[in-house]
């Protein structure tokens, strides 16, 4: 699997300019707040529309300002993870992964089991998201986010708002989970620490945009 992005956004004052191809790896960005990080996980996911360039995976252009070429985000197969987990406060945990699986009601049922038990919150599963800790939240987010069956996941700034000693349990949870995944994961970051736990290679937005 192959991710090609070249794209260009005016935010405020700044231009942001990125440009990088990966097949088949756990890719960091890596930068200060305010960088373009964040910009760019939400262009490949389609939640903004860059000014310019083109997106493109495995030969499916996703975004070519050229050809006005723009597809949706439901068209992208595409997970993003975003800091505030993005949980429906109205469903419960269960809920919350079901919705964006497909299949039969049986088959809905048994892989939302098989997420719960993988993330390890089957206990939880009854109750909102307002109920459960900040571990158990983004445990809930990414079994969301896998339950769609993804070619790419997009995590931004996934262990900055754990503390030290949860920290480090999510980050052996999300080992397991890019060890199983297999296909394209992008991890957005101002730790470089983070960033070089789960990347070989990775971009500075501080270099890139000075």
């Amino acid at each position: 699997m192959r991710l090609e992005v070249q794209i260009e956004k005016q935010v405020e004052n700044k231009r942001i300019s990125v440009s990088f191809q990966i097949e088949d790896e756990i890719f960091g960005l890596v930068g200060k707040s305010g960088s373009g990080k964040s910009v760019t996980l939400q262009s490949i996911a389609g939640l903004i529309k860059p000014d310019e360039g083109k997106i493109v995976l495995d030969n499916k252009v996703l975004f070519d300002s050229e050809n006005h070429i723009w597809l949706p985000p439901k068209k992208r197969n595409i997970g993003y993870l975003s800091q505030s987990y993005g949980l429906f406060p109205n469903m419960t945990v269960m809920e919350n992964i079901k919705i964006g699986i497909k299949g039969t009601r049986k088959e809905k049922e048994e892989f939302a089991q098989q997420l719960l038990n993988r993330f390890r919150i089957e206990d939880i599963k009854h109750q909102y998201p307002v109920k459960i800790s900040g571990g158990q939240k983004q445990r809930c987010a990414m079994a969301r986010m896998l339950g769609a069956k993804p070619k790419v996941i997009l995590l931004d700034e996934p262990f900055s708002a754990l503390d030290a000693t949860l920290k480090s349990e999510v980050i052996e949870e999300m080992k397991e989970v890019f060890a199983s995944f297999g296909g394209i994961g992008i991890i957005v970051s101002h730790d470089m620490k983070e960033i070089d736990t789960f990347c070989k290679r990775k971009i500075s937005f501080d270099e890139a945009n000075k």
